[in-house]
């Protein structure tokens, strides 16, 4: 074969794969909002919610400041980072929207149709137009000392928002969650979470454990003395994280 025919080979592959990816379906559209400081607070948690939604689809952050945490966030797998000041819910086309920090406050707005900032106008035109919208629920969702007509009120303002379609603590069906990332250097093998785990990684207020692991008596004493909640994650339901 000369250098002529190797050419026309490789320019025969090149033309075959082109045709292909053009003919692959494109991912569709998450939208994944994150709080201000996400950065510096709220780290493994959003960045776990964008390794979950990655491959099965494009997934857009969006935060007040566009810079803040940009290289993080494309290098996790956003496709793009955007700021208020230039996102914009689109006027057509099938796509969804996560808010992995919960957020009371956007809650509360959601079911009295409050539309004063950013966020609670991106909701009421998701709702407006049909278009899914996942919240993470706050955990505990009171601390105790709560009237029990503060908490009546605050039950029947998630209960609104399920109603307007808003769905909490999960993922949608076809997400992957088995992009999860592995916590502090572990692999996707069945794993023993020990006490010295938990002192020694930087888990900040939360350790997700998946399905197969097994966290040791001594270790939840550590994580309840810690302020670490532990959560489950259950591929099968698409869950954010099972609390136990």
């Amino acid at each position: 074969m000369n250098d002529q025919q190797l050419m026309e080979l490789v320019q025969r592959v090149l033309a075959r794969i082109e045709k292909e990816l053009a003919r692959a379906p494109t991912p569709p559209t998450a939208y994944l909002m994150l709080p201000e400081g996400w950065h510096s607070q709220d780290k493994s948690q959003c960045l776990a919610t964008l390794l979950a939604l990655n491959g099965s689809y494009q997934v857009i952050a969006v935060q007040r400041n566009a810079s803040c945490g940009a290289d993080i966030l494309r290098n996790a797998g956003a496709v793009a980072v955007v700021g208020h000041d230039e996102a914009r819910n689109p006027a057509s086309g099938d796509f969804l929207t996560v808010f992995p920090v919960a957020c009371r406050n956007l809650v509360v707005k959601t079911a009295i149709c409050l539309q004063d900032d950013f966020e609670s106008k991106w909701v009421a035109e998701s709702i407006d137009h049909g278009r899914a919208v996942y919240m993470r629920k706050e955990f505990p969702l009171f601390i105790g000392l709560e009237p029990d007509a503060y908490k009546k009120k605050i039950i029947s303002y998630y209960m609104d928002a399920e109603r307007y379609g808003i769905q909490f603590d999960k993922l949608p069906s076809d997400c992957a969650l088995a992009k999860e990332p592995a916590l502090h250097g572990c692999t996707q093998k069945k794993r023993i979470v020990t006490a010295s785990d938990l002192k020694n990684a930087d888990l900040e207020n939360e350790l997700l454990l998946r399905p197969g692991d097994i966290i040791t008596e001594l270790a939840r004493e550590r994580a309840k003395e810690l302020g670490i909640r532990i959560c489950y994650m259950r591929s099968a339901d698409r869950k954010f994280g099972i609390r136990i």
